[in-house]
């Protein structure tokens, strides 16, 4: 090798785990053409520790960054990567089979169907988000519309939900209603951010001017999440995150996929990615694990496996082979055997008998909240966020957590009804947000994205699809082979890419 040696090398490694930090490919690919691996590594540690606590991920960009301040003067120090890292972790210091697992299954949106009327399903949205707005301090004392229009000319707050929307001259007017009667809201130019994100079936807190017959809007409030310290583990296991499968289709990454089946079995990867592999507790597979069979026509052609019970039988010999003490959990997508409309009921038997016979799972519908040892873990696989990148200006796949940060605010899984996404009218509506996740995990859009909203974790668990024809034509660059790995102690993640061979 080039650089310093094998065994600089080697103690650089072992000085940055022991410090409680991690090397993505990038930094050890750097550290390797370094002549002196282990001063740099002492070096870059030190100004870590200064420079943020938030970062636990050692890369070549941090490594590039902190050379180009002149820390890190070195010959033979190649350009850096990438860096994905947040805050700092302590290498796991237990094997995840000696723990009991500790899930529950809070709230299962696909086991709650009977279904209602369009009337009772919206009055359900209704109350849902009106209840939330009562429980804010700052929203508490809003009034009911028709309230409202009986106040004298003074500055007022009402809760209502968006009926009707038009844009002129970068304005945008609102009829804005509740149960009991609608009023005409003007959102004025000095909203007009802000306006960008006010859609059809949004329930919203604002504060109005009456003028003559209408109201100026002075401020709007989303329902939100609060903005509090998470739940955390007593333990530090880890959950993989992970979606989309799509496997029977041509473009399933078999490759990368197999590596990391042998990664969570502990054969793949160097020791560091092995000890983590150790502590993985929980296997969180958020929906489309085939390709299905309701797919575009187009699509029809690029099937491996032509029955949808053929493809779940290639989704069961994989999960066979995922270690007993890994607690499997498993909600349904729009590509599987499930209804149609939301919410999902968990996969159809009938239809993957052999994913049921593989080994014990923990089937849920879509949405659904768990908690995997007191951390709250909403999976919902996504297909709101086809409507809402769609309708708001400046939002597209490529960062779909903005997309995902609007439904907390929100708090609702899919605020626009009757665009693209089908919902059931349910009399209670089961995608009202009611309880705070401390990990938002959805997937469908096929590009990995991961963020904060109010110290929730949001992450977009990528796919393992690569790029399709339809795709293409749709300008969709999925990000295939990306898994999130979750410390549900700290609430930190490693992003490890199993389309690199070999890894490390």
């Amino acid at each position: 090798m080039r650089g310093g040696g094998e065994e600089e090398l080697k103690r650089a490694v072992r000085l940055a785990v022991e410090s409680g930090y991690f090397l993505d490919e990038g930094a050890f690919r750097f550290l390797i053409e370094a002549k002196n691996p282990y001063d740099i590594m002492a070096k870059a540690l030190s100004r870590m520790r200064e420079l943020s606590k938030e970062t636990f991920i050692i890369t070549a960009d941090l490594l590039g960054s902190i050379a180009r301040e002149g820390v890190l003067r070195e010959e033979g120090v190649k350009a850096p990567v990438k860096v994905l890292a947040e805050r700092p972790v302590k290498m796991p210091l237990i094997r995840a089979r000696d723990i009991e697992p500790d899930i529950r299954v809070l709230e299962d949106a696909g086991r709650e169907i009977a279904l209602s009327d369009f009337l009772g399903y919206f009055k359900s949205r209704f109350e849902g988000l009106w209840k939330i707005f009562q429980q804010r301090s700052d929203t508490r004392d809003a009034l009911p519309v028709v309230r409202a229009t009986s106040t004298p000319d003074e500055e007022v707050r009402m809760i209502g939900m968006v009926r009707e929307r038009r844009s002129k001259d970068g304005r945008a007017f609102l009829v804005f209603e509740d149960l009991e009667g609608s009023v005409p809201v003007l959102l004025p130019i000095e909203l007009a951010a802000s306006a960008q994100r006010v859609f059809l079936d949004q329930v919203l807190c604002i504060t109005v001017r009456r003028w003559r017959r209408m109201f100026i809007a002075r401020e709007i409030v989303w329902p939100d999440i609060p903005d509090i310290e998470p739940n955390r583990a007593d333990v530090p296991v880890y959950a993989v995150l992970t979606s989309d499968f799509h496997i029977g289709s041509k473009m399933f990454a078999e490759k990368a996929f197999g590596r990391f089946i042998r990664w969570l079995r502990g054969e793949y990867g160097d020791a560091a990615l092995r000890e983590v592999a150790q502590a993985v507790k929980y296997l969180i597979i958020n929906g489309d694990l085939v390709d299905g069979v309701k797919v575009h026509s187009r699509e029809r052609e690029e099937f491996v496996y032509k029955s949808i019970q053929d493809q779940y039988g290639r989704v069961a010999e994989y999960i066979k082979r995922i270690p007993d003490h890994i607690t499997v959990v498993v909600s349904p997508g729009d590509h599987d055997a499930t209804n149609t409309a939301l919410p999902h009921m968990p996969i159809s038997r009938d239809h993957a008998d052999a994913l049921y016979e593989c080994r014990d799972l923990i089937m849920v519908g879509n949405p659904a909240l768990i908690s995997l040892h007191g951390v709250k873990v909403l999976l919902y696989h996504g297909e709101g966020l086809d409507d809402v990148i769609a309708t708001v200006p400046g939002f597209s796949y490529e960062n779909v957590a903005e997309a995902m940060r609007l439904l907390l605010q929100c708090r609702h899984l899919a605020p626009i009804y009757g665009k693209g996404t089908g919902i059931l009218p349910l009399p209670r509506d089961p995608l009202v947000i009611r309880e705070r996740p401390d990990v938002f995990h959805t997937g469908h859009v096929h590009v990995f994205s991961q963020a904060q909203h109010n110290r929730a974790i949001m992450i977009n668990s990528g796919c393992w699809q690569f790029e399709t024809p339809y795709q293409r034509q749709k300008g969709l660059t999925p990000t295939a082979g990306i898994v999130p790995v979750l410390n549900l102690q700290t609430l930190s993640s490693i992003t490890l890419d199993f389309t690199r061979e070999p890894y490390f």
